[in-house]
């Protein structure tokens, strides 16, 4: 870390502890003089600033929050309010630099110690907030200029020969994640924002992808996949054109038993199907 962000993270954990910690003053050197009305709309500034970037970062995970901490109606030894929950965020892990994906890491690390009966009362969350955090990625990321392939030319390779596919050369988007988690979370999140009755929490790992799809509407596409698709996936290298000849390659290696036993036919539509998911959501472009 060079001079200058040792110096805005000193600033900014200063800062927040005069907001947060130490009521405006501080016996240090580092003090910094904040008159009780000025205090005031600082502190409502940074907790409004926060709240609008976590929120942004985990909008259903914070959304299941309100739910869980109004229905539990102030038993169980839960928060007063997700409110109190970013407030205690800033009191104890203020954030190291102005980005949205450090403050959304830092969280993620902060939350499951410091509130573990609210992890506890819906064990998917964590999860959720795993599954924004790709989603935070996957907006903000930079992609290689790789080709979103049209719903037509994708129909084309998925009703012609697995050589076809084989030949066509593959880059796998940088902003695109591969996910595994303990618990089902991809259809949590879109009842969560679809507005409804929040479902109870599932049991059972799930595999999934996260990716941006084609222009000029950019949408977030999320897929669910067994374990031999998914790897599939983590066979490509984020900005490395390959071959599908290659990725099959690499996909035949990392297979482990029984799938790697099983005929040749399972493995070719196997791996055909996740490579034409992959290209439709835009996870896979062309190079």
């Amino acid at each position: 870390m060079t001079a200058a962000p040792r110096r805005l993270e000193a600033t900014l954990r200063a800062f927040a502890d005069r907001l947060f910690v130490t009521g405006g003053s501080d016996p240090g050197d580092a003090a910094l003089a904040l008159p009780p009305p000025r205090l005031h709309l600082y502190r409502d500034l940074m907790r409004g600033n926060y709240r609008a970037m976590l929120r942004f970062a985990f909008t259903q995970a914070f959304e299941l929050m309100d739910r869980e901490i109004a229905g539990a109606n102030g038993t169980a030894g839960l928060p007063a309010s997700t409110v109190a929950i970013i407030v205690r965020f800033l009191e104890v892990s203020p954030s190291r630099t102005h980005s949205s994906r450090e403050i959304a890491d830092r969280f993620l690390a902060f939350f499951p110690g410091e509130y573990p009966k609210l992890a506890a009362r819906r064990p998917d969350l964590v999860d959720l907030m795993k599954l924004e955090r790709a989603e935070l990625h996957t907006l903000l990321a930079a992609d290689d200029p790789g080709r979103c392939l049209s719903a037509e030319e994708v129909d084309t390779l998925a009703g012609g020969a697995l050589d076809d596919l084989l030949a066509l050369r593959i880059l796998r988007a940088p902003s695109a994640s591969v996910l595994r988690v303990q618990h089902p979370v991809v259809e949590l999140r879109a009842a969560l924002e679809r507005g409804d009755i929040t479902p109870v929490a599932r049991t059972g790992g799930e595999c999934a992808t996260v990716s941006r799809g084609a222009p000029p509407r950019f949408g977030i596409e999320f897929a669910v996949h067994d374990d031999a698709a998914r790897l599939v996936f983590d066979a490509a290298d984020p900005g490395v054109p390959m071959t599908g000849e290659r990725l099959a390659t690499n996909w035949f290696a990392a297979l482990e038993e029984p799938a790697a036993s099983k005929g040749d036919e399972w493995k070719a539509g196997t791996f055909a199907t996740a490579v034409i998911g992959g290209l439709r959501a835009g996870f896979f472009r062309t190079n």
